[in-house]
C-alpha cells in the first residue's frame, strides 16, 4: 500500500488533466454489477459481489499469453477500491484510482494488499476463501503438470537431434534447415516458458500474501478455527508444489538455452 500511496495523488492528476478519467470511470462501470452502481449513487459502493480471478486461477489457464489481463482487471477494482476507502467514496477520484490500478495492474495489483481483499469478499469466511484458492491452486498445478510433461518431451526430442547434427563433421543445406527450424522451435519454448516464470512468481506472491493474511486472522478464529487452521495448511503445500513447478520449469529454460547455443553455432558453421 505505501507504493500505490505515493503513486496516487501525482497520476490522478494526471488522469484528471488528460481527460483519462473518464475512461476510467467507464472501466469501473464495466466492471460494477448494476445493484453496485446504484449503491454508487446514493454515496456507498458494495463490492462484495465482484468476482476477482487470482493469479493462481489464472495459472491454471492453457493460454498464459493473454492472462496478463488479470492483473489489469484486478489492479482496476483494487484502484477504485483503495480511493474508496481514502476519500470516501469520491466517484471522480475513485475512477481515477481505477484508470491507475488499471495501468499499473500487471506490476501493482497483484501485490498489493487490497486484491486479495476483494476477492475474500466474495466468500463469507476465510475457511471458505482457503478452499477457493486450494481447488484453483490444484487446477492449475494439474494443467502444469501436462505442460511441464509435453516441454520435457519435446526438449528430450530436439537433444536427440541436435547430437546427431553434432556428430557430423559438416551439415548439409537440408541439415542447416533442419537446424534453423529446431532453434525456432527452441525459441518459441523459451519465450513460453519465459512467459510462465513470470506469472509464476505473481501466483506465488499472491499466496504467499494470502497465506499470510489467513494467519494472521486464524489467531483470532473463535469458530472454524481448527478447519480454517488445515485448509491453511494444504493451501500451504499447494503452494510449496507450484515452487517445484517454477524450479522444473527453470531448469527446462536452462536446458533450452544450451540448445538454442548449439544450434546457433551448428547453423554459423
Amino acid at each position: 500500500m505505501n507504493t500505490l500511496n505515493k503513486v496516487v495523488p501525482a497520476t490522478i492528476a494526471c488522469l484528471l488533466m488528460t481527460g483519462c478519467a473518464n475512461t476510467a470511470e467507464s472501466l469501473m462501470g464495466a466492471l460494477t454489477p448494476e445493484s453496485n452502481q446504484s449503491n454508487s449513487s446514493e454515496g456507498g459502493m458494495d463490492f462484495s459481489s465482484f468476482d476477482v480471478s487470482s493469479p493462481v486461477e489464472e495459472l491454471g489457464k492453457k493460454d498464459i499469453s493473454t492472462s496478463r489481463t488479470v492483473g489489469q482487471i484486478i489492479g482496476a477494482i483494487v484502484g477504485g477500491y483503495a480511493c474508496y476507502k481514502k476519500f470516501g467514496g469520491n466517484k471522480l477520484l475513485m475512477a481515477g484510482c481505477a484508470g491507475i490500478g488499471g495501468i499499473a495492474g500487471d506490476q501493482l495489483g497483484k501485490y498489493i494488499g487490497e486484491a486479495i481483499a476483494v476477492r475474500r469478499m466474495n466468500y463469507a469466511s476465510n475457511y471458505e476463501f482457503l478452499e477457493s484458492e486450494i481447488e484453483a491452486s490444484e487446477n492449475a498445478i494439474q494443467t502444469r503438470e501436462e505442460e511441464l510433461a509435453k516441454t520435457k518431451q519435446n526438449i528430450s526430442t530436439m537433444e536427440e537431434r541436435i547430437d546427431l547434427l553434432k556428430s557430423k563433421a559438416s551439415l548439409t543445406e537440408a541439415e542447416i534447415a533442419e537446424a534453423t527450424a529446431l532453434l525456432a522451435e527452441g525459441e518459441a519454448l523459451r519465450a513460453e516458458n519465459q512467459l510462465l516464470e513470470d506469472r509464476y512468481t505473481d501466483t506465488l506472491s499472491y499466496l504467499n500474501s494470502a497465506l499470510e493474511d489467513s494467519e494472521e486472522e486464524i489467531a483470532s478464529l473463535t469458530e472454524d478455527k481448527a478447519k480454517t487452521q488445515e485448509a491453511h495448511e494444504e493451501l500451504l503445500a499447494k503452494r510449496d508444489q507450484l515452487s517445484m513447478q517454477l524450479a522444473a520449469i527453470q531448469t527446462q529454460s536452462s536446458q533450452l538455452d544450451e540448445q538454442n547455443t548449439a544450434l546457433n553455432s551448428l547453423i554459423a558453421g
